[in-house]
């Protein structure tokens, strides 16, 4: 028995297929209805298929009972309805895919009303119920489990089963349906060609001429053969993969050869098919824990489809100097990337120089000498200070100072002379570092040394001193009770 195809009615798309493998590639022979010349017998010429023909359309079915067989009708990609998703109004027969899930709304003044899994009677040919929906930017968004159906490619038709109440819908020979729990010939299969109205006729196989439809006058979803309404079809989608990447990090710094403090971000997703990917920018890195595993980018694998709030770790490597800025990513395929900015400044101080001992005698400070020092990636003053007994200035001349500063320009000082020298306050011997700082950048030290003697010398008790004709001693300089000998102008004393 040949299957014959209403004109615009939808033939599953892998019984196409499996006509145009056997063709070689090439355009079936014309269906019975359908325009082109018919392949005619060479005795008689009369209208009638050739055997070769019917070979080909038998095997034809053969291949496309195999199909069926093994599993490779096409799928909707998406899993079973369990409460949650997008229904989009569809309009074509193209968008019926076999396992997917669709709402049936009576059309087209009636979208707000749905056909349930209900029975308007007790009797086995009972009309299915209404059930009222609502829009969301003109789609159904998580529908009760009751009125989705799947429809699934059966033979060269379709079937509509309702998985919440475990049935398939079925024609009754009459104003109403009939269910069973398995698709029990071809009562419980049907065709569908799309409408005029964004809509579509629904036939049953085993006898066309009964429709379901809608009936708005006495509010039902049943098996009619002339009058009622078309029925709209809204397609659940497949779940568009998401992504979340949230929380926000103050700036960033550190000098260089040490990471800064982390700070923390919190990453989750949803209907994913691939692992979340979190990215750090250049001069960053990121880890799952705060006290190690920091790398340029780390991985969050789904389970179900799903990553659950994850905390990221960040931090500024330290690794040379300058300021950083750039986004935090996180990525997975078919997702929106999402992203955080971060920014921070890894500092430097460069303090060079090496100053042979300072030397000077009390009340005059000694001659002075050089050093130089340079900053960047820095976010407050460079601040040069002189240990005890020095002075630095900016100026060999004047402008001593126990410490002097530098103010950064965009971060940076460049390279400047710093002048150092012994202050000659006191006599003695002094030691110590000067010392270069500026936030956040490490400190860095130059050592001095130097002494300051006493003028005139110091002189103990019991000494003899002996001076040359013209010079005076200087008595705050002799100890009392100390024993002075004059020599020159022929006397002594």
């Amino acid at each position: 028995m040949r299957t014959r195809h209403t004109s615009g009615t939808l033939r599953p798309f892998w019984m196409r297929a499996a006509a145009w493998l056997l063709t070689g590639g090439r355009c079936a022979a014309p269906e019975r209805g359908q325009s082109g010349q018919a392949t005619r017998d060479k005795r008689g010429g009369r209208g009638v298929e050739s055997r070769r023909g019917t070979r080909g359309r038998l095997a034809q079915w053969g291949l496309a009972a195999m199909i069926l067989a093994t599993g490779l009708m096409p799928r909707q990609t998406e899993a079973a309805y369990e409460g949650s998703g997008t229904f989009k109004l569809i309009t074509n027969t193209n968008d019926i895919t076999s396992g997917g899930y669709y709402v049936f709304v009576g059309a087209p003044s009636w979208a707000s009303t749905a056909m349930g899994t209900g029975r308007m009677a007790a009797a086995s040919t009972a009309a299915l119920s209404t059930y009222a929906v609502s829009y969301a930017s003109g789609n159904i968004v998580n529908p009760a489990a009751g009125i989705v159906w799947r429809i699934d490619a059966t033979s060269s038709s379709w079937s509509i089963y309702s998985e919440a109440a475990s049935f398939y819908v079925g024609q009754p020979n009459a104003n109403g349906v009939r269910t069973s729990t398995s698709v029990a010939g071809d009562d419980y299969r049907w065709s569908f060609a799309s409408t005029a109205s964004s809509a579509f006729d629904i036939r049953n196989v085993a006898t066309a001429a009964r429709m379901l439809r809608y009936n708005s006058g006495s509010p039902r979803f049943a098996c009619y053969s002339t009058g009622q309404n078309p029925i709209r079809l809204y397609k659940m989608q497949a779940a568009t993969p998401s992504i979340t990447l949230s929380g926000s990090t103050t700036a960033f710094s550190t000098p260089v050869g040490t990471p800064s403090a982390a700070q923390s971000l919190t990453v989750s997703g949803s209907d994913l098919s691939g692992d979340i990917t979190v990215s750090a920018p250049t001069g960053f890195q990121v880890s799952k824990s705060e006290s190690s595993g920091y790398a340029d980018s780390i991985t969050f694998t789904p389970s179900g489809g799903t990553v659950s709030s994850s905390t990221v770790y960040v931090r500024l490597t330290g690794t040379s100097a300058g300021s950083y800025s750039g986004n935090v990513t996180a990525s997975s395929t078919g997702a929106d990337n999402k992203t955080v900015a971060v920014s921070g400044t890894t500092a430097s101080i460069t303090l060079s120089g090496s100053p042979s001992a300072f030397s000077t005698t009390v009340g005059t400070p000694s001659a002075a000498q050089s050093l130089t020092v340079s900053g960047s990636g820095l976010t407050a003053n460079l601040t040069v200070t002189a240990p005890s007994g020095f002075e630095v200035s900016k100026t060999s001349g004047s402008g001593y100072a126990s410490s002097i500063s530098f103010t950064p320009s965009g971060g940076s000082v460049a390279s400047s002379t710093v002048y150092v020298r012994l202050t000659g306050a006191s006599a003695g011997s002094f030691s110590g570092d000067v010392t270069a700082s500026s936030s956040p950048a490490a400190n860095k030290t130059v050592a001095v040394s130097g002494t300051t003697s006493a003028a005139g010398g110091v002189y103990e008790a019991g000494a003899v001193g002996v001076f040359a004709e013209g010079e005076n001693p200087l008595f705050d300089d002799v100890l009392h009770g100390a024993d002075l000998a004059i020599s020159g102008g022929g006397g002594q004393s």
